[in-house]
């Protein structure tokens, strides 16, 4: 007994040296777990053409006669570094409470080289693993068509040039996802959102607010095991629906100058593992003024005054 009491000393002695040598700082304790994190991102491009950005490159002028329109351009900058972090809290009522916010620095106003900072994300959560089932209420990314291209221009992802959607709105969104027999899952989402346009009319105000009514997005997914490797095939189909009301000082058919359009779309994604190191993805889509969904040439609402 004397020799275990003996033991016990001596590591208890090297544990206190242990901190000690730490600097004597005391331990940061806390029920809440936040990890910090973030990237440093330079990119430099070159292009025969002058873009309608130099920083997003959606697409070139389509327009030789536009001033400097073939001029060639060179353009670097970092304004995709990012900074966030995530929290993880403790279960409350059954579920599993989380947050993140993240920005990068691509905010509009700054300098080439004195950006502004952006908020990209922010939101709280809510996860019932046992139902398979989240919460999320805050800015993130849209359920509909979720495929994004990596490219040059961190800011793009071919928005007005092919691709839709997936950009990131205010919205309250629910996910139930369950696996299925054999390999199988299904998933599906459905989500309120602050729709985000353009301002077709040309007033002051989003022409989405001046609706007073939220868009509606939804997404379907199945996901199936692919040729016995531990990643699946995926194939969803998604949609969102919306109203805009355009204003306008006079029309010839509504004697308060407004109009309401409809936005809508649906939508296919597919993934397909080839191996290991590579997927095959890809969407199609059809839809009807998407300018504020980042879909078509970036042409929403054009009218002339009076009448549309």
């Amino acid at each position: 007994l004397e020799n275990e009491v003996a033991d016990l000393k001596v590591k208890l002695n090297e544990v206190k040296q242990g901190v000690k040598s730490a600097g004597d700082k005391p331990p940061v304790t806390s029920k809440w777990d936040v990890t910090f994190y973030g990237k440093v991102q330079f990119e430099a491009r070159y292009d025969s053409r002058m873009p309608v950005s130099t920083v997003n490159y959606r697409y070139v002028s389509a327009t030789p006669s536009t001033a400097n329109a073939d001029n060639d351009t060179l353009d670097a900058n970092a304004f995709g570094s990012q900074l966030g972090f995530d929290i993880k809290c403790p279960e409350m009522g059954g579920g599993k409470p989380s947050a993140k916010v993240e920005g990068d620095f691509n905010g509009a106003g700054g300098g080439a080289n004195t950006p502004n900072f952006r908020l990209r994300k922010a939101y709280a959560e809510m996860e019932y693993k046992d139902y398979g089932m989240k919460f999320r209420a805050g800015q993130d990314s849209e359920i509909l068509a979720p495929l994004s291209p990596d490219v040059i221009g961190f800011d793009n992802q071919l928005y007005f040039g092919g691709n839709l959607g997936n950009g990131r709105k205010p919205e309250v969104m629910g996910q139930w996802s369950q696996d299925l027999a054999d390999g199988c899952s299904l998933t599906l989402q459905a989500a309120v959102l602050r729709g985000i346009d353009n301002n077709d009319s040309g007033t002051t105000n989003d022409d989405t607010v001046v609706s007073h009514k939220p868009a509606y997005e939804g997404r379907f997914a199945l996901g199936v095991a692919a040729f016995g490797m531990e990643k699946k095939m995926e194939a969803g189909l998604s949609g969102h629906y919306g109203q805009e009301v355009a204003e306008f000082a006079t029309s010839a058919t509504n004697q308060d100058g407004t109009h309401t359009f409809e936005t809508y779309s649906f939508a296919g994604d597919l993934v397909v593992p080839v191996c290991q190191y590579l997927d095959l993805k890809g969407e199609a889509w059809r839809g009807r003024n998407l300018d504020g969904y980042d879909g078509g040439i970036n042409q929403g609402i054009a009218g002339t005054t009076p009448g549309l």
